[in-house]
């Protein structure tokens, strides 16, 4: 074969041949007998000549037929080991050389010498101000710097021009010396012509001895595969056993699955129920710690404004009896010492007494103010304490309300999601199961029909796909049992957290309405600290204003007793106007008190309010996670009743296959 592959391609390789002398522009001197011998090979493949044999392969398991080689095959696949192509590859190496590229290297060598060597004699000549220039009026401004600019430049061009001239050489020399390789070859064809001719002879020869042994291979190999044939018969026949086995083992397994379904839902129920009764007993003793906080904080605000009342009334009479017992103390010295005085200072005295007068109705006025405003301002200090206590409570209540509300929601839509996608697995897993069953029966038929040719493939792929199968059931079945576990685990844990934490923020709400409470009723003990404190101070400044006074007038008292008695009389008259004072803002304290009572009774009420809607939100969230465990008992009810229904289509389409198998087997 190798030898008579060099004659079918004698055609190919002439052409080109023909193609790279016209290339080479020979077409003009060729004479007439190279142009007959052109025409004659061109022809060549035209004609009909026996079709080339390859050699039989030899393979250590089947033997292949001869196969016929295209008689138009390019040369470019001919045998690696072909003596005679080293010809046609050395012309063609040779009409393929290309002229060296050293004389560009050289010439780009030296032209970079040169540059550099017109750079430094530029830089010799006119020194280094020629390395300033930016801008091409700079340079055109300088003649000799143009001129050595040219003179630079040509000799590089003229270096270029020498080497694109040698290199054009060197590729006529090529060619010139491949135009004469060619016309030597074309002068002996048939030479090759005579070569190529006996060697398909002993092609032939080769190809008839070589079918020979292909028929004797196949005769050995056909009582071989008879071999494997039985074999794999009596195999088949054993894994089909093997398999009944495997089936039924696989059957059994589904049953004790659909028990471990039912035993889960079993415990599902169960945790359900016990997490609904923790809830309902943590949320009771959630109301009633809040009513109980509730009910300490109005008593204690109640006795703390009791005891801030009393004390504040207890001071303030206090202060009015030492006010009287000096006034009384020193009008008995002023009428001592005043008996002896003069007349002369009776108009001073008068106008003195009319300060004091003056002095004594503005400090009453004033006094009088100061416990209105501090009244008032305690009195609104109480209800903005009560209406922002009632605003948090009643935003407490809401935003529980709402968490519970919305938790509630979220709970039933994942209870949902989790039961459909529960439904939707079961439903995927009925699918694969009556998919995988047609599988099974497809695949079972076909390998039935083929068990002629493929007995050990059929036994392979039934193992591994009842196998696959097998797992795959296994691990879906666990996967749903354990996801639906978890998930109504985590839910009642994260239920009952939340839970736990709604109930903290509203203890510590509680808790900080309370410290509140305490730190106004601070403040008003201050506030009411603070006034005694300042009535002391006034008391003090008019004892020793007073004091002054009298030591001033002690010789004069005979032309003022019916003056002191007149003020002996406004005296008592402004004790019973702060009397009257004190007994108005007394009243207004109990007033205030009495307003307090009632908003905290309002508060309380609002709360026993929401306390009883928290039940109710509370008693119909029960309701709806009983309902949803209903529905999720008649799913799992439901999807465990498709299992069955699942195995039952599975045996019975088991049977009918078994009984095909058993069937094929005994035609």
């Amino acid at each position: 074969n190798q030898d008579a592959e060099p004659v079918a391609n004698q055609s190919q390789n002439a052409e080109p041949v023909v193609n790279q002398s016209q290339n080479a522009e020979l077409a003009a001197n060729q004479d007439q007998k190279a142009q007959d011998q052109r025409e004659a090979a061109d022809a060549r493949p035209a004609e009909p000549r026996p079709a080339e044999l390859r050699p039989v392969e030899t393979r250590p398991v089947e033997t292949r037929p001869v196969e016929t080689r295209n008689g138009t095959q390019s040369a470019g696949f001919t045998p690696a080991n072909d003596p005679r192509q080293k010809d046609y590859k050395t012309l063609l190496h040779t009409l393929n050389r290309r002229a060296s590229n050293t004389i560009y290297w050289v010439v780009a060598l030296v032209s970079l010498v040169w540059i550099a060597g017109a750079g430094a004699l530029a830089n010799l000549l006119f020194g280094p101000g020629i390395w300033q220039i930016r801008t091409p009026g700079q340079f055109f401004a300088r003649p000799e710097l143009i001129g050595l600019a040219i003179a630079a430049i040509l000799p590089v061009l003229l270096f270029w021009a020498f080497a694109a001239m040698i290199r054009r050489a060197q590729e006529m020399r090529i060619a010139a010396q491949s135009m004469t390789e060619v016309a030597f070859r074309l002068t002996e064809p048939e030479q090759i012509a005579q070569d190529r001719v006996m060697m398909i002879g002993q092609a032939v020869r080769r190809e008839v001895a070589a079918m020979g042994e292909g028929i004797e291979r196949t005769l050995a190999r056909a009582v071989e595969l008879e071999t494997l044939v039985h074999s794999e018969v009596n195999q088949i026949e054993r894994s089909y056993s093997e398999n009944e086995s495997r089936i039924r083992s696989l059957v059994d397994g589904l049953g004790s699955e659909r028990e471990a379904v039912v035993t889960h839902a079993e415990r599902v129920r169960a945790s359900i129920t016990g997490a609904h009764e923790t809830l309902k007993d943590e949320i009771g003793a959630a109301s009633d710690i809040i009513r109980d906080s509730i009910l300490n904080a109005s008593t204690n605000l109640s006795m703390t404004i009791t005891n801030s009342g009393d004390t504040l009334i207890d001071r303030i009479n206090q202060s009015s009896l030492s006010i009287f017992d000096s006034v009384e103390g020193r009008l008995e010295s002023i009428t001592d010492r005043l008996s002896t005085s003069g007349e002369a200072f009776a108009s001073l005295l008068d106008t003195r007494i009319a300060k004091l007068t003056e002095t004594t109705d503005g400090l009453t006025r004033s006094l009088t103010d100061l416990l209105d405003d501090r009244t008032s301002g305690m009195v609104s200090l109480l209800g903005g304490a009560a209406r922002t206590l009632n605003s948090e409570f009643e935003a407490s209540l809401d935003g529980i309300e709402r968490t519970l509300a919305e938790r509630g929601q979220v709970l039933i839509s994942e209870f949902q999601t989790r039961a459909e996608a529960l439904d939707t697995g079961t439903q995927k897993l009925n699918a694969a199961l009556e998919a995988r069953a047609r599988q099974i029966n497809e695949t079972l038929v076909e390998r039935a029909r083929e068990i002629a040719h493929t007995f050990q493939e059929s036994k392979e792929t039934l193992s591994a796909m009842i196998d696959q199968g097998k797992t795959q059931i296994g691990a879906d079945m666990a996967d749903i049992v354990s996801s639906t576990s978890s998930m109504l685990e985590a839910r009642a844990g994260d239920f009952a957290g939340r839970m736990e934490a709604a109930r903290h923020v509203v203890s510590r709400a509680f808790d900080a309405d309370i410290q509140r409470l305490a730190d106004a009723r601070v403040g008003i003990e201050e506030a009411v600290e603070n006034h005694s404190r300042k009535l002391s101070e006034s008391r003090e400044h008019m004892t020793a204003a007073m004091q002054a006074d009298l030591e001033k007038f002690a010789e004069s008292r005979a032309g003022i007793d019916a003056a002191v008695t007149d003020q002996v009389q406004k005296l008592s008259e402004g004790r019973n106007l702060i009397s009257r004072a004190l007994e108005e803002d007394l009243r207004k304290v109990n007033e205030s008190r009495a307003a307090i009572d009632a908003s905290l009774g309002s508060h309380l009420e609002r709360l026993e309010e929401g306390r009883n809607r928290l039940s109710q939100a509370l008693n119909e969230d029960s309701g709806k996670l009983v309902q949803a465990r209903t529905i999720i008992d008649e799913m799992v009810a439901g999807h465990v009743g498709k299992l069955a229904e699942g195995r039952s289509i599975l045996s019975r389409a088991l049977d009918a296959d078994l009984g095909k198998l058993a069937d094929s087997r005994a035609s």
